[in-house]
């Protein structure tokens, strides 16, 4: 079976085709662009599965609604191949559902911290049972440069480039892109070491688009994959399709 799979996320859209479980082709599009929905569908889609937080009726949305395939919309009530527990609320993101599929895939029977870096950053918990029981949610990195610039009167708004200042700088933008970072850097770290005191035979993952600039720089070893949620979209796909 080949597979779509669609993540719209907060600031860009990432597609990628299946075949098998393999990855033939992604990309990640602007949220305006048809483009690259016309580009994936080449590829002779058998079904596809979308991952959506942003507004149900813009024109991207009104062009996957005409695609005349079997289509899953993660939800709550998407058929899963893990658990969810009972106390959660139906509100939970699918980006966030998507992201914990994939974690499970990767490492079934074992307790998982999954760590997405994107416009928000989240955190899951997945128990070595297959249960899904807790999860945070915190400002991304540039969500937090932004906010920075929008509540002072001086402080001039940056974008981040994946530098990495000292802990003390000498200027305004490493001062507030060093702080941003380094604090990321400690929050990350604080939620490690807690589930690594409290849990046993845990595995952490980085995921998401900032994600990069993060490894290699916490104490403590942690798996990283960019295409998180897309592979736990494919694996909710087979999930409910494969024969």
């Amino acid at each position: 079976m080949r597979n779509l799979v669609i993540d719209i996320g907060n600031s860009a859209v990432k597609y990628a085709v299946f075949d098998k479980g393999e990855c033939l082709w992604h990309c990640s599009a602007n949220k305006n662009s048809q483009i690259e929905l016309e580009k994936a569908l080449s590829f002779g889609i058998d079904y596809v599965a979308i991952s959506s937080v942003s507004t149900i009726g813009d024109e991207l949305h009104q062009a996957i609604e005409e695609i005349q395939l079997p289509t899953i919309r993660i939800s709550t009530k998407t058929k899963l191949p893990f658990k969810i527990a009972d106390y959660i609320p139906n509100t939970l993101g699918a980006d966030r559902i998507s992201a914990v599929a994939g974690a499970y895939q990767m490492f079934p029977h074992q307790n998982v911290l999954v760590i997405d870096l994107g416009t928000c950053i989240t955190y899951e918990f997945l128990t070595e049972e297959g249960i899904y029981t807790c999860g945070n949610i915190a400002p991304g990195l540039q969500m937090r440069l932004k906010a920075m610039h929008e509540h002072t009167t001086l402080l001039p708004e940056y974008t981040y480039n994946g530098e990495w200042p000292d802990i003390l700088s000498t200027n305004t933008r490493d001062a507030m892109i060093g702080g941003v970072v380094w604090g990321i850097k400690g929050e990350m770290e604080c939620y490690i070491r807690t589930f690594l005191t409290t849990k046993s035979n845990i595995k952490v993952i980085l995921t998401g688009g900032d994600s990069k600039s993060f490894v290699g720089r916490l104490e403590t070893p942690v798996c990283h994959d960019s295409m998180l949620i897309e592979k736990g979209l494919n694996y909710i796909l087979e999930y409910n399709f494969s024969e």
